[in-house]
């Protein structure tokens, strides 16, 4: 399908979606981009976690271990960054928005 098409439809949709009154105008004006969480993909591997995309300039310093051991790199958040010495269940967050970036077991 085209990629204009799908685009409209999204609008169409999104455009019906607001103007119905499922969602409060106050809600979405409030919305700003530190509160949306990222998308970071990340891979495990045996005894690290590497990243395999992430937005564009996000940074290590917004992302807190919530349980579990493991070493972050500091920085922007690049394709390639290794988090090292995992063990136990490793949760990452996100700060800026308090949201669950991912899970991993490393037991």
């Amino acid at each position: 399908m085209d990629k204009g098409i799908v685009i409209f439809i999204f609008f169409i949709l999104a455009l019906s979606i607001s103007l119905s009154g499922c969602i409060e105008s106050d809600s979405m004006l409030s919305l700003s981009l530190d509160k949306i969480p990222p998308i970071i993909l990340i891979d495990k591997k045996d005894d690290h976690l590497r990243v395999l995309s992430g937005n564009h300039k996000l940074n290590w310093s917004d992302v807190k271990i919530k349980s579990g051991n493991c070493t972050l790199p500091t920085g922007y958040i690049e394709a390639g960054d290794k988090i090292t010495d995992c063990s136990g269940l490793i949760v990452l967050i996100w700060v800026p928005s308090n949201s669950i970036i991912g899970e991993w077991d490393f037991s």
